[in-house]
């Protein structure tokens, strides 16, 4: 890939950033997704439990995504389904990686986690502060963007997170499609679906703990230069609530990250996709977006040939 981070390698921090040759770029997105066999767990309530049978049952989308796949998993049942999945499609599109979660960052939160879902009077919000296991999967979000794009494992413009579930109302939908970047998309920003309203007033207590929400965590998209920064910048606020003994999942970290009382300044800004009459569950929203801008522009080329 022709991006290139310079890393100081005493401090860790990335100096600079370079691309050697923009136009050898593919126009297109890589998307990036993991599951890790954290067992059942209760969502919302204590009778709503998710199972890994459920997430297998959704990753059968990703056998129908034209685009370029990057996956992690620590279960070997989830990384041979992907590898099958994604046989249809030529071998240089997927890379599936099996891996040990006890080595990953965000995992090694596990204790510390643990420990301030214990507090006395901490609020429980199944699963997001009562299993820590799930808050460290929602952490290696942004560790493994993080690490697809130092690693240079694709030359394309676009990475996006996609959650497993995000098109889980297509699992019985055979169609094939891909995802293409939104026409009104601010490539100097982070894309997110708006799921609520932004309340500036607001603490990073009262949004750890109230388990407040403003983007859908399920889909983030940018370039490789702005997801390096946004990723890092990610992991920095979460050792800061670690510090504070305050945490919860993505989605209530990106919104104390925003806030303007935030000890750390992102570098880049959020863009927000939403549309108020859509058909589409607004917690995904920028996923069915990206799907319908692809499908226009097919629908297009077909009528002008």
């Amino acid at each position: 890939m022709q991006v290139t981070f310079n890393i100081d390698t005493d401090t860790n921090k990335t100096l600079s950033q370079s691309i050697e040759d923009p136009s050898l770029l593919k126009p297109e997105i890589t998307v990036i997704t993991a599951y890790f066999n954290i067992g059942s767990f209760a969502k919302g309530t204590k009778s709503n439990v998710y199972t890994p049978s459920r997430y297998m049952n959704w990753m059968k989308v990703f056998g129908r995504i034209r685009n370029n796949l990057v996956a992690y998993t620590d279960s070997k049942d989830v990384f041979d389904l992907l590898t099958s999945l994604r046989r249809r499609f030529p071998s240089n599109m997927t890379k599936v990686f099996l891996i040990r979660r006890a080595d990953l960052w965000s995992f090694s939160l596990s204790k510390e986690i643990r420990n301030i879902y214990r507090q006395p009077n901490y609020p429980q919000h199944y699963p997001n502060t009562v299993n820590e296991n799930y808050s460290c999967a929602m952490h290696a979000k942004f560790e493994l963007v993080n690490r697809v794009l130092v690693e240079e494992l694709f030359p394309t413009e676009y990475f996006c997170w996609l959650d497993i579930g995000l098109f889980r109302a297509l699992v019985d939908d055979n169609s094939m499609f891909k995802l293409q970047i939104p026409n009104q998309w601010d490539k100097r920003k982070v894309a997110y679906s708006k799921v609520y309203g932004f309340n500036d007033k607001a603490t990073t207590e009262s949004v750890m703990k109230g388990n407040q929400v403003w983007v859908g965590g399920a889909m983030f998209l940018g370039t490789p230069q702005v997801l390096h920064n946004y990723t890092e910048d990610y992991m920095n606020t979460v050792k800061m609530l670690l510090r504070r003994h305050l945490m919860n999942t993505d989605q209530q970290v990106i919104y104390s990250m925003y806030l303007p009382s935030s000890e750390l300044k992102p570098r880049v800004q959020i863009q927000l996709f939403s549309q108020t009459k859509s058909r589409y569950n607004p917690w995904f929203y920028l996923g069915y977006l990206c799907r319908e801008t692809w499908q226009r522009a097919q629908n297009d080329a077909r009528k002008n040939s």
